[in-house]
């Protein structure tokens, strides 16, 4: 129970394509993805999946190999190699689990594997690895809110150290940092709505050290990409980004409200 409870927290909301042509299969999976509360949209190939992918926001793609129109591995390097969507989780959903067909989904550029049947917490434990990095047969404590490598959480000892635990600059720093995020994912969306790549990146530049020394880890690494995709021009990669930087400062804004609160 408690393992369910640390999975359910982690992949609530969770935005995920979930590609597979059996409409049995399909049924099942959607099933256990809904117990954790996740948000599932479901097509039946892979040309279904591009339009989906190019058009909408999603944190993670579940991909079947065997599908009509277009199979598992075209449309994942089509992702990867066309469309330039290089950070968007992929993870293989098939019967074949040989080390064959396993190099071939790596070839083609997904992260991993869900077997066929599918087993609801293999399942779970998959998704939760590239969606936080988390382990999730740990139970979710204050201590692990501190893990450095979650992308939805702060590492607020990180943020003690720098102020040698002094409480109030700690409060301080916490309330400007919300503050000057707040202001400049307005001025992102702005920029995106312009198609400003641009200034996009320079909003990357702008909030990347100071998420460091909040020690929000993640979300400096995602705003590190922003700016990068700004100097490379890659417009694609850049709206990419700033979707993930947005979704995330509300888990990390969540937290810090949470510790302040217990801080009073």
């Amino acid at each position: 129970m408690e393992e369910y409870a640390s999975i359910k927290l982690l992949l609530n909301g969770t935005n995920i394509l979930l590609i597979e042509d059996n409409p049995a299969n399909q049924m099942i999976a959607r099933h256990f993805l809904e117990m954790v509360s996740c948000k599932i949209t479901c097509v039946d190939n892979g040309q279904q999946a591009l339009e989906k992918i190019t058009a909408g926001l999603y944190d993670l793609v579940i991909m079947d190999i065997q599908m009509p129109v277009m199979n598992g591995y075209e449309t994942t390097r089509h992702l990867r190699d066309t469309l330039k969507f290089r950070h968007l989780p992929i993870v293989a959903m098939t019967a074949n689990v040989s080390q064959e067909n396993r190099k071939r989904c790596l070839t083609a550029g997904m992260n991993d594997f869900i077997a066929k049947p599918i087993n609801q917490y293999q399942m779970y434990r998959v998704l939760v690895k590239w969606l936080s990095d988390k382990n999730p047969s740990q139970v979710i404590d204050q201590d692990q809110m501190d893990d450095n490598n979650s992308p939805y959480f702060v590492n607020i000892s990180a943020l003690k150290h720098v102020f040698n635990s002094d409480t109030e600059l700690v409060r301080k720093f916490s309330r400007k940092f919300i503050q000057v995020t707040e202001a400049a994912l307005i001025e992102l969306e702005t920029a995106k709505t312009h198609c400003d790549i641009k200034s996009m990146g320079s909003l990357g530049h702008k909030l990347k050290s100071s998420a460091r020394t909040m020690g929000a880890y993640h979300f400096a690494d995602l705003c590190d990409g922003l700016e990068m995709a700004g100097t490379k021009n890659d417009w694609q990669q850049a709206v990419y980004l700033s979707d993930q930087i947005s979704a995330s400062f509300q888990y990390i804004k969540r937290q810090i409200e949470q510790v302040l609160a217990q801080a009073s």
